[in-house]
């Protein structure tokens, strides 16, 4: 048995990540023996700091609080990555204001602000763009002053907090290359699937909406099991790469469950299986389950991942502010039936209680946070 755990709702966000911790552990005194997995970069960074004491109660794998930083941080995951091949997008580490100003002259623009680790942000930005070097200075202040971070996190990892400014290529980032996959203890194992993502929430720097399959490119599947060896880390993982001038340029890597985990489950890749065997510590097991999973089955090809309720409901409210065009989700309803098959993360027709909870949901979010609501469906496309 698996066991997601998610912060209960009646915390105060502040208090989350004590709060989260305390209450994860009373569970496990009361439920021994589960299995416990991260769907967070939050639950990534708690698990591996608080390891010990989650043992007593769970089973779970998690690396050292060392190795996650090298993956969660992007100033680290940047640096690691190019050591083993991997291109990324310029990117620039200023320390303060005053040299964020001072990088204006050595900076193509538009730039793009971005916390440099999703963990335990009270915020979750996406990005700043900032088109003129005379603003970068007051930008970086700005951008560090609202982006706060939990006292544990800046405890652990100093310097955690301060925003990276990189190169903004929004063109680039209308089809996201994303590869994801499992590597086994040892990294001699390993299986890998990979999709574009086509619509995301809010656009260009959010959640995938719509997804297709493609092929993994070998040059890239090699280079990861290489950045996975020189970091140490075995598990789950989903990583993203922007297309740029010929070169696929890695942006994210999150050793962690991910939203669209549905379609490669259809695709022959049971990422959460994946993750129960190697909690429960059966390397052998974990080793032929992977060597099946290599391969796309015949009757995987042509599907694509679609949530359904979030992109009509994005497309509609867009339309209806003006946002896009009128075809577009005409565009998108045509590519979905032309599919073998769709895959709703949420919705099936012989089992519509979770799809309907989904709807529930969403409906109380907007009710709660209209403004925010409205804002995250009308970027400009």
């Amino acid at each position: 048995m698996v066991a997601l755990c998610a912060a209960p709702p009646h915390l105060p966000r502040r208090a989350r990540p004590v709060g989260y911790l305390r209450w994860l552990l009373q569970y496990g005194r009361r439920n021994p023996g589960l299995v416990l997995c991260a769907t967070s970069d939050d639950d990534c960074f708690l698990y591996a700091a608080h390891e010990r004491e989650l043992r007593q109660h769970f089973h779970l794998q998690t690396p050292r609080l060392e190795t996650m930083r090298e993956l969660l941080d992007k100033e680290h995951l940047y640096r690691n990555a190019k050591q083993v091949g991997l291109c990324t997008p310029v990117t620039l580490c200023p320390t303060d204001a005053a040299e964020a100003q001072a990088l204006g002259n050595q900076t193509q623009f538009p730039q793009l602000f971005k916390l440099r680790t999703q963990a335990l942000s009270r915020t979750l930005h996406k990005g700043t763009p900032v088109s003129r070097p005379a603003d970068l200075g007051e930008a970086h202040a700005r951008f560090s002053r609202n982006n706060p971070f939990a006292p544990e996190l800046l405890l652990r990892w100093p310097g955690a907090d301060r925003p990276l400014l990189q190169e903004y290529l929004p063109l680039s980032a209308q089809r996201i290359y994303c590869v994801e996959g499992f590597i086994a203890p040892g990294t001699e194992s390993w299986a890998m699937r990979a999709v574009v993502k086509l619509l995301s929430h809010p656009r260009f720097l959010g959640v995938g909406l719509l997804f297709e399959q493609a092929d993994v490119l070998p040059h890239l599947e090699q280079r990861l099991v290489r950045l996975c060896r020189a970091v140490g880390y075995s598990g789950i993982f989903q990583c993203e790469f922007i297309e740029h001038e010929g070169e696929h340029l890695l942006i994210d890597f999150n050793p962690r469950f991910y939203n669209y985990m549905a379609i490669d489950h259809a695709c022959g890749l049971p990422q959460a299986y994946l993750a129960y065997l190697h909690a429960l510590g059966a390397t052998e097991k974990l080793k032929a389950e992977l060597e099946r999973s290599r391969c796309v089955p015949p009757e995987a090809m042509g599907l694509v991942y679609c949530y359904g309720l979030g992109t009509w409901t994005q497309l509609c409210i867009e339309r209806l502010f003006k946002r896009a065009p009128a075809e577009e989700a005409a565009r998108w309803r045509r590519w979905c039936r032309g599919a073998a098959r769709v895959v709703d993360p949420v919705w099936e027709k012989e089992d519509p209680g979770p799809g309907l909870a989904d709807v529930l949901v969403q409906v109380w979010a907007a009710i709660r946070h209209p403004r925010s609501f409205l804002r995250s469906n009308t970027r400009p496309a």
